[in-house]
């Protein structure tokens, strides 16, 4: 059996599993009402609907780990979701699943990456966090 984009299943409640060893790395915080100081451009001109997810993605604590390297393939990502042919190609399905992945759109992807979207010191499971500057280093591989 392969295993797919997402790498597996999602974590086990604490306690529940076998595996005794401790994390590798601790969580990521990210603060509930971090925003991003100005919302950016996209690499391409949209407008009406697209423009509105584009504003809402941008407003989401998430993007505070985004950078502007990653414009393109948000862009992408907003104009596959509006894009009614998407909805019907398995292959462009896949591509903004994967999308939604990278960039942590989802609470999959959220738990797979241990990212907390939250306001308190420590993750729900007592690991310590590791802080917004020390989160994009490590996902955009720099660290």
């Amino acid at each position: 059996m392969t295993k797919g984009a997402g790498g597996g299943r999602p974590r086990k409640p604490v306690g529940t599993t076998r595996h005794r060893n401790p994390p590798m790395r601790g969580s990521i915080l990210v603060p509930a009402d971090a925003r991003v100081a100005a919302i950016p451009e996209p690499v391409m001109p949209i407008t009406g609907v697209r423009l509105d997810i584009w504003n809402s993605m941008w407003s989401q604590p998430i993007a505070t780990l985004w950078n502007l390297v990653d414009l393109a393939p948000l862009t992408r990502l907003v104009i596959l979701q509006t894009t009614l042919d998407a909805f019907g190609s398995k292959d462009l399905l896949a591509e903004m699943r994967q999308l939604e992945d990278r960039f942590l759109l989802n609470p999959y992807s959220r738990a797979q990456q241990r990212v907390v979207i939250g306001d308190g010191e420590e993750a729900p499971d007592g690991d310590q966090v590791a802080w917004i500057d020390d989160a994009r280093r490590r996902l955009h591989g720099a660290g």
